[in-house]
């Protein structure tokens, strides 16, 4: 009865460990998924508040570095790779979006003032 015990305490303990090593793959996971669909639409607060939580992504992930298998490394990386590429898209989205707004207001302005000084 008391290695029963023991062994089903160490089978809480595996499944355990696994499922929070893989919350933080799977926090990875909806992280990019969120930034993919609502990256472009970002405040800078929302900027900060996302590099905040890769962060935090990150420093779980490297909590377990040891118990991952190298598939499941090569996948980090990849989600990883795939984090700053979405960073990298979303913000130069939006700058292209700001630049062109400013550009065509300034080019009001400045057909503006020719309307002015033309007269």
């Amino acid at each position: 009865m008391k290695l029963k015990c023991i062994m089903m305490s160490l089978a809480v303990l595996v499944l355990t460990s696994c499922s929070t090593k893989m919350s933080a793959v799977n926090d990875l996971r909806h992280f990019n998924d969120r930034l993919e669909k609502h990256g472009t639409e970002y405040s800078i607060a929302e900027w900060k508040e996302a590099a905040t939580d890769f962060r935090e992504i990150n420093e779980k992930l490297n909590k377990h570095r040891d118990k991952y298998t190298t598939e499941e490394r090569q996948e980090i990386g990849r989600l990883k790779g795939e984090s700053i590429a979405l960073f990298g898209k979303s913000v130069a989205s939006s700058a292209i979006t700001k630049i062109t707004g400013a550009a065509s207001e300034l080019k009001g302005l400045i057909d503006g003032l020719k309307g002015i000084f033309n007269e």
